[in-house]
């Protein structure tokens, strides 16, 4: 049985920044995979937040798909 990705319905609020949650339904990754670019240096983050929660731009995203 095959399961369908459902894009979150706040997809790239106001084609700025994206979530953790986001990025990873639309690399179709695990958000752990997704993390760890970033550690790593592949992907650019912002950290927002008290907890640190981390948001995306889509031009960062194009770029890290395009290399």
């Amino acid at each position: 049985m095959e399961t369908k990705t459902r894009v979150p319905s706040g997809f790239a609020r106001n084609g700025t920044l994206m979530t953790l949650k986001e990025v990873a339904v639309l690399l179709r990754a695990h958000p752990n995979s997704v993390r760890r670019w970033v550690d790593e240096g592949f992907l650019k983050s912002y950290r927002l937040g008290p907890r640190g929660d981390r948001r995306f731009r889509r031009q960062d995203l194009f770029e890290f798909l395009g290399s």
